[in-house]
């Protein structure tokens, strides 16, 4: 007897459905490319709609977004700056004093510094008092322009500027005495490794004019870890109160936020006294406002160690 050969029949359903689950992959997988594409490439869009702080208006410090112009000075001096993403700073700021006044009327300001070469030191300080006498005598939107050198390094250089909103500043680097002063920086007069470092920030404080005296100055630096920053800002601003209104010999106190990094803070402090001004520094040290800020200073509240400049106007 013959065996008759087995037929195994399979249902037809399982093909069907690989087959139509395999077209259906082919042609969705451009589309889902597509929406993808769109999603990333619309971020900055949707982070532009999103809502402000309360109160703030279109023209406010919408969270210290980091601005071209910081950028554009610092290639000025050969020198590279460091621009966040959009997301990383437009969640700060709020909880800063100047979140709703609007750009134009704040104070932009700048802590720079530099080492010049020795034999360079005498035409730098014409260049640069040539600047300073224009400035605030031919730009209406200019503040103040502080020269000062260090106390402990001869040669080393800071500056302090003010300028009422972006404008000033830019009606600043668009003025004759600047580009004279350019043109001294273009002969390459800095310390090797010392060329200029360019901090900006919006002040807390109003945009007033102020004039030039002679003060025992800090630059300072300070750097709040994302957790801290709650009890770091009302505790600076404890200290800042207490400098203005405290202290006769406090000349001024100013702070922000940078423009360009997010959690870094710039100060710009002056003080009058004895011993050249270093006196009304002594007396901030030992009032109770500072006795709070190094409470705070001492509970590690920092991604780096503070930096702090020492200097005499010149």
């Amino acid at each position: 007897m013959r065996r008759r050969p087995v037929r195994i029949v399979l249902p037809q359903w399982p093909l069907a459905l690989m087959h139509t689950c395999l077209a259906a992959v082919l042609v969705l997988a451009p589309c889902w490319s597509l929406l993808a594409f769109g999603r990333m490439h619309g971020m900055s869009a949707q982070l532009a709609a999103r809502p402000r702080a309360p109160g703030r208006s279109s023209g406010a410090v919408d969270a210290h977004m980091a601005t071209d112009l910081s950028l554009q000075f610092a290639k000025l001096f050969g020198r590279s700056a460091h621009r966040p993403s959009l997301r990383a700073l437009q969640a700060l700021a709020a909880d800063l004093p100047n979140a709703g006044v609007p750009t134009e009327r704040l104070a932009y300001c700048l802590n720079v510094r530099f080492k010049i070469r020795p034999e360079q030191r005498e035409a730098f300080l014409a260049a640069i008092m040539h600047d300073q006498d224009r400035t605030l005598k031919d730009e209406p939107k200019a503040l103040q322009f502080v020269v000062g050198e260090s106390t402990t390094e001869t040669n080393s250089f800071f500056l302090h500027e003010e300028y009422v909103g972006e404008d000033g500043f830019k009606a600043h680097l668009a003025s004759r005495h600047f580009a004279v002063c350019q043109a001294f920086f273009d002969t390459k007069p800095f310390v090797e490794g010392r060329q200029p470092v360019v901090d900006i920030f919006f002040g807390d404080h109003k945009a007033l004019t102020r004039q030039n005296v002679p003060a025992f100055c800090l630059n300072v630096d300070l750097f709040p870890k994302p957790e801290n920053r709650a009890e770091f800002v009302p505790t600076i601003l404890n200290n800042k109160a207490g400098a203005d209104n405290d202290e006769p010999l406090c000349l001024q106190y100013v702070w922000g936020e940078s423009t360009t990094v997010p959690n870094t803070f710039h100060f710009h402090e002056e003080y009058t006294g004895d011993d050249g001004g270093k006196e009304g520094f002594d007396a901030h040290t030992k009032a109770p406002h500072f006795a709070a800020w190094e409470k705070f200073a001492a509970t590690s509240p920092f991604t780096r160690e503070p930096v702090v400049y020492f200097f005499r106007t010149i």
